[in-house]
């Protein structure tokens, strides 16, 4: 019998080093200090760019394998995929989603819609591995290489300062969430 990890955490969140916005319609990248892990999240802002994108994000290149749960069948039966973000206001916020895959071509994309998020304080989504939306041939599980951040807003005009993520990773099902006040 195997023993697996209660959450195996995507440390990339403290620093804006490795991490690059995604177009003009995205600004300020930072390390936040509005965060509830570590010393800091990652943070960025809408802006209305010459990309006229409804979408802010993050991508960076990381180094994954979780091979072992996937030969082991318990990574789409027993894991789900956690993060936590923060917005000051959700009004033209239709959702916010975490990518892994290979390439910003190839991914598998959760969504966290704007019902499940709360303005003004850290909301924890949380999802199914198997139930992602799968882009071009998805997700290696095997050799992640590439993770991105994003919110996705109802038009492209639409502006938003301060969103930011912190603790992602893969949460083993069943495990209580751990809550960090301060």
């Amino acid at each position: 019998m195997s023993v697996y990890p209660r959450h195996l955490a995507f440390p990339y969140f403290e620093a804006t080093t490795g991490w690059t916005i995604l177009g003009d319609d995205t600004a300020n990248l930072i390390a936040s200090t509005n965060h509830i892990t570590g010393t800091a999240s990652l943070g960025f802002d809408k802006v209305d760019g010459l990309d006229n994108n409804a979408w802010a994000g993050a991508d960076r290149t990381v180094a994954y394998d979780f091979s072992e749960l996937v030969t082991e069948g318990t990574l789409y039966n027993h894991y789900g995929i956690t993060w936590t973000f923060y917005c000051s206001d959700k009004t033209d916020i239709a959702y916010t989603a975490l990518r892994l895959g290979t390439d910003a071509a190839n991914y598998v994309e959760w969504r966290q819609d704007d019902g499940g998020i709360t303005a003004g304080m850290w909301t924890q989504a949380y999802h199914s591995v198997a139930t992602g939306y799968v882009t071009g041939t998805g997700c290696d599980w095997s050799a992640i290489t590439y993770m991105a951040f994003l919110t996705m807003f109802d038009a492209a005009g639409d502006t938003l300062a301060l969103m930011a993520v912190d603790l992602a990773g893969l949460q083993l099902f069943g495990c209580e969430h751990v809550a960090v006040i301060g």
